[in-house]
């Protein structure tokens, strides 16, 4: 009962229970509005189930359903087909298709274990802008987002952000493709697992409330495609990214920070070195990117009667910093970060740490990588596969200082889809060649991930369950939800973000963090 009597939370429980409340209604009003119509609305919605059918078919020969097969369309081979539509066309003539994506997700956090912790949460993003082509030889995108976060207690997310999303021209011609701005493109084969398709950076702040494709970060780059006549070549692609930028994420006193509220915990637990803790700095490079950095990539596509793979060699700057100490003093912060305790702290205080000695620096170091990705289908089921050879790779270590070690990483994933119901398993495989003790990384590590829900018939409401399991740390992930959507581009999803493991691991790390969301999105 100490629960209920606790008037913050009861404010913010009212609070989501009213939008719950104002949601379902739309729900219903359109449920009553669809069983009201007449059998030619019916007719119509048969034929939204057959599309459903069809987007169920491309996310089964794709690895980021409906986007990622539009991406593959302008990026591989299979844009030859485009381009024999489009002579069909008199002339050619500009478009102009304005759009707009918008989210609101509130979440409540289920059991608030510590002070630092935020209650509640309002996460906005807003995508807008214009796309269009002019058929066949031109096309082009300009577009904005406009995001923010809002979190109880929080002084840090409580603002609004617009910055520029994707802005670029593609032109075509002949056998030839070039794509010039600043631009998202996606390569690789799995869902939801980063080993090929890491030419985006991605934003880890908020990373269970956002798809694959929306936590990318556009950048700077051209892309040249050269699509071939050959049987089996379909295209080579080229691409050089001019600014490179790391993944954006929270280090301090955020929820799903990395280091989470330490600086908070532990300056209320000794507020005589708070001047010190307080002190401690990460300074992100993102912005000291220099033009020295710039990433060359390239892809050899090939198709084969029972599937198609693609070979990848990419020159690029590692989207994942790693934390540097400035000094000698420095690694005792370092030490102190990666694993706080009455020792590493001690150390810290009694080391008496001048304002240097507590600014890490975050670096992106360079990377080469070979890879090898595949798709095809077996039956009923489609399977896919990436593998990547990684050298040069950073590592912390389990003192929080930086090493150098190669590793290869691979996953597998099959998926089928039966009438209403769709199920996807992923393995994703990683091992550290020379391993030695790193920090949350053992040699080899096992990741199981899954996904699946049932829809209704005709595509409106659909009940699924996600989830991940480490199978070296124990540690998981649950996500059960259910969604109602319309076809006039409503989505509205209720469910539930929770996490176990021990602590110190990726998930378990989170487990006095689960919380429940109401999601409503808008795509026009």
């Amino acid at each position: 009962m100490h629960f209920l009597r606790n008037p913050d939370r009861m404010k913010a429980i009212r609070f989501f229970l009213f939008l719950v409340l104002v949601l379902s209604l739309v729900c219903v009003f359109d449920i009553i509005s669809l069983l009201a119509a007449d059998n030619n609305n019916w007719e119509k919605k048969r034929l939204a189930s057959m599309e459903t059918a069809l987007r169920s078919v491309e996310h089964r020969l794709s690895s980021d359903s409906a986007t990622r097969a539009t991406d593959t369309i302008h990026e591989k081979g299979t844009s030859s087909l485009s381009k024999k539509t489009a002579t069909t066309h008199p002339k050619d003539k500009w478009q102009i298709d304005p759009f707009l994506k918008f989210q609101l997700l509130d979440s409540f956090d289920t059991n608030r274990d510590n002070s630092n912790e935020d209650t509640t949460s309002h996460f906005l993003r807003t995508e807008f802008g214009v796309k269009g082509k002019r058929t066949r030889q031109v096309d082009y995108k300009l577009s904005g987002i406009l995001y923010g976060f809002y979190r109880e207690g929080s002084a840090v997310t409580k603002k609004l952000n617009l910055e520029l999303a994707e802005a670029y021209l593609r032109c075509s011609w002949d056998k030839f493709e070039l794509s010039v701005g600043r631009q998202k493109l996606t390569w690789g084969k799995l869902d939801d697992i980063f080993i090929l398709d890491i030419i985006n950076p991605q934003d880890f702040r908020n990373f269970f409330d956002l798809d694959k494709n929306d936590r990318k970060i556009p950048i700077w780059l051209a892309s040249l495609s050269y699509f071939s006549d050959n049987q089996v070549l379909q295209s080579v692609d080229l691409v050089v990214s001019f600014h490179p930028r790391p993944n954006r994420l929270y280090y301090l006193d955020e929820d799903f920070a990395v280091f989470d509220h330490i600086k908070e915990t532990y300056t209320k637990a000794a507020p005589s070195a708070a001047d010190i803790i307080n002190g401690i700095n990460i300074r992100d490079e993102k912005d000291a990117i220099a033009f020295d950095d710039m990433e060359i990539m390239t892809r050899f596509s090939f198709y084969f009667p029972s599937f198609d793979m693609d070979l990848i060699y990419m020159n690029k700057m590692d989207n994942t910093q790693i934390l540097y100490p400035l000094t000698e003093k420095g690694k005792k912060t370092l030490a102190f970060l990666y694993n706080p305790s009455n020792n590493t702290f001690n150390d810290l205080i009694t080391s008496s740490p001048e304002s240097e000695d507590l600014s890490i620096d975050a670096r992106c170091s360079r990377i080469h990588i070979l890879g090898i990705d595949g798709e095809g289908t077996i039956a009923d089921w489609g399977w896919r596969y990436e593998g990547a050879v990684i050298f040069n790779k950073r590592w912390t270590d389990d003192n929080g200082l930086p090493v150098e070690k190669d590793a290869f990483i691979q996953g597998i994933g099959i998926d089928n889809q039966r009438t209403d119901f769709y199920c996807n398993f992923q393995l994703l495989h990683q091992r550290v060649f020379n391993y030695s003790a790193l920090y949350k990384q053992k040699k080899d590590m096992l990741t199981i991930f899954t996904q699946s829900y049932w829809q209704s018939k005709y595509g409106y409401i659909k009940i699924g369950l996600d989830s991940a399991f480490n199978t070296q740390f124990h540690d998981w992930m649950l996500n059960p939800y259910v969604s109602y959507s319309n076809q006039k581009g409503l989505t509205i999803s209720l469910g539930a973000q929770l996490f176990n493991g021990p602590p110190g691991t990726l998930f378990g790390t989170f487990r006095d963090q689960d919380y429940i969301y109401l999601e409503t999105k808008l795509d026009l």
